[in-house]
């Protein structure tokens, strides 16, 4: 319950205002970074992402940039946080290759996004630096959502799509290689907690073998997936492992509510079987709470 209350607090505390100051980008900007709070003079979105610190707001102009959001700040708090906004609403005006925070207080709003969305620890077994209290909203994200080592963060009512095996992911640093043969390796150092994806819709695509749609590993603890609409194809694509929409494996106390599921498949399984959900390693405490299948 306690995620489920930080996180609700950390939505309505910043989605309804921009942080105190403005600086505008452009796909073609060349300003400095102090000229740039003129709206007639922006700047690039590379040199938002080095310079842009806690309260200042970067409003990106219509286009295409040739470079994703990668904020190398953070913000101090909920209430000075960097913020980076397309235009009100239209997810569609600001095109970008990717967004990718590893900081903290961080918030993304009506982009759109033709690579993945990462919320991520800095570096490999960096246990300092990692996305917290990040939030992501209104967007829309052409590729996969990536937490990995993420704390308190929340993805909320974007809609997240990709053509082919799509997947949405909780992790630790290493990407879930806590184990080898049934013993610790030692790898993994961060993990996710406390992060929640709601209200989003998410559309998976064509999942083939040995992919999975959904998936929490790496000691995923304390996290909220709610009220999303996901969705998915499973197909026989000639692989050895069948494809699953929910697999969770060393994840502990996460919890599930109110989502509904909609998955199909082009043809029989041929000889192998879709899976809907696959628990192992040691999962426990997860709870599932008015899901629709």
């Amino acid at each position: 319950m306690r995620s489920r209350v930080l996180t609700l607090a950390m939505l309505f505390t910043v989605s309804d205002a921009f942080a105190s100051t403005a600086h505008y980008i452009s796909a073609s900007g060349t300003a400095t970074w102090a000229q740039s709070t003129v709206s007639t003079s922006p700047a690039s979105l590379t040199t938002a992402n080095s310079s842009a610190s806690a309260g200042d707001s970067v409003v990106l102009a219509g286009g295409t940039y040739p470079a994703a959001i990668d904020p190398q700040n953070q913000g101090s708090s909920s209430t000075n946080r960097i913020v980076f906004a397309g235009a009100s609403g239209n997810p569609t005006s600001a095109i970008v290759t990717a967004i990718n925070i590893r900081k903290s207080y961080v918030t993304v709003r009506w982009v759109r996004s033709t690579g993945s969305l990462n919320l991520m620890n800095n570096a490999y077994q960096d246990t300092s630096t990692y996305a917290t209290w990040a939030l992501v909203l209104g967007c829309r994200i052409e590729n996969d959502l990536t937490l990995q080592g993420a704390k308190d963060c929340m993805v909320y009512g974007n809609t997240i799509v990709e053509s082919t095996n799509g997947s949405v992911v909780f992790e630790d640093d290493d990407a879930g290689r806590c184990y080898s043969m049934g013993l610790p390796t030692g790898h993994c150092t961060v993990a996710c907690e406390r992060d929640t994806v709601r209200n989003n819709t998410i559309s998976l695509g064509v999942i083939g073998y040995q992919r999975v749609g959904l998936m929490l590993w790496g000691h995923t603890q304390h996290c909220v997936v709610d009220s999303n609409a996901i969705s998915g194809t499973f197909t026989p694509d000639g692989g050895s492992q069948s494809p699953t929409a929910l697999w969770i494996a060393n994840s502990y106390s996460n919890s599930f509510t109110g989502n509904t599921w909609t998955f199909d498949a082009t043809a029989d399984a041929s000889g192998k079987a879709w899976y809907f959900m696959y628990l192992r390693d040691s999962s426990s405490s997860n709870v599932f709470t008015g899901e629709m299948f």
